[in-house]
């Protein structure tokens, strides 16, 4: 089936289900994408550094089933970014998998009610490997721009291993992001903190 045809095919599904709903999104495999939720009412999603290492035990258990390649990932206090690569699973099963199974056991824990996120997940498509890298540097320069904090005191993304000041976890790619900018790794790591660094 053609793009066009598929676009025809679901706006015909939505305007049958009456605009009701929001439309399907277009996920393709070995696309880049950011993506990222935020909390309910801009209200924390994180409580402490245990919520956040559950989040990103959850992320990593789902990045292996989904097939994501995740080369950026930055955890704010109410709200998360991600870039990753496709596979063949899609993203938005992934998603809702990764939100709904972390806000039933954030608010188990917390002894909490009522939704955690706020509206679902948004999501762009990232055009070319300047995005990618643009996006990536953007996403880790997050707690710069919120708290005044060095990306590379900030324990809750993806910047110290992409960096090299630090070992990545098991579902950052870092190998993936490095190529986007040199094959030799060392060249990488220096030129993407310079990167990081030029934007704060």
């Amino acid at each position: 089936m053609t793009n066009s045809k598929r676009d025809d095919a679901r706006a015909a599904l939505y305007a049958y289900l009456g605009g009701m709903g929001y439309p399907l999104r277009e996920e393709r495999a070995g696309a880049y994408y950011h993506v990222g939720t935020r909390g309910n009412n801009q209200r924390d999603i994180y409580s402490n550094d245990d919520s956040r290492l559950l989040f990103i035990l959850m992320l990593q258990g789902l990045a292996q089933v989904y097939e994501w390649r995740v080369l950026a990932y930055c955890l704010m206090n109410n709200h998360y970014h991600l870039v990753l690569r496709l596979g063949s699973r899609g993203l938005s099963r992934g998603m809702q998998s990764l939100n709904g199974g972390y806000a039933i056991t954030f608010n188990a824990r917390e002894g909490r009610r009522d939704h955690l996120f706020g509206r679902r997940f948004w999501s762009r498509e990232l055009v070319d490997a300047d995005d990618v890298l643009t996006t990536c540097a953007y996403i880790d320069r997050n707690p710069f721009r919120s708290f005044g904090v060095d990306p590379s005191e900030w324990p809750w993304s993806s910047f110290r291993a992409a960096a090299g000041l630090e070992p990545a976890k098991g579902f950052h790619r870092t190998g993936d992001l490095w190529l986007l900018l040199d094959r030799q790794p060392r060249r990488a790591m220096d030129t993407y903190a310079s990167l990081v660094s030029a934007g704060l």
